[in-house]
C-alpha cells in the first residue's frame, strides 16, 4: 500500500524515493467535475511507472503500470472512496 499526495506542482507517492523514482512528466486536465491525471515516474534501478486516474470530489481512483527492466510489467488499480483527511 502506499500514499499519493497532490501538489500545485505535481503528484508524488509515499515510497517514490525508497524506490529511486523521479518524476518525468505530470499532466491533469479538469473536465465534468473531475480531474483525470496521468504521471510517469522513472527509476535508473527500477524501471517506469505510469499512474492514470481521476480525482472527482474525495474519490480518486485508476491504474498503475511498472513496468521494470527484464520483467513483464505488473498493473495495479487503485480506489479510494472514503473521505481524505
Amino acid at each position: 500500500m502506499d500514499t499519493l499526495y497532490f501538489e500545485s506542482s505535481g503528484m508524488r507517492f509515499a515510497s517514490q524515493k525508497k524506490y529511486g523514482f523521479i518524476e518525468d512528466s505530470y499532466k491533469a486536465k479538469e473536465k465534468k467535475g473531475a480531474i483525470a491525471f496521468e504521471a510517469v515516474y522513472k527509476s535508473k534501478k527500477n524501471g517506469t511507472m505510469i499512474f492514470e486516474g481521476q480525482v472527482t470530489g474525495e474519490k480518486i481512483d485508476g491504474t498503475l503500470m511498472w513496468e521494470m527492466y527484464l520483467q513483464n510489467p505488473v498493473n495495479y488499480t487503485f480506489i479510494k472512496k472514503e473521505e481524505i483527511k
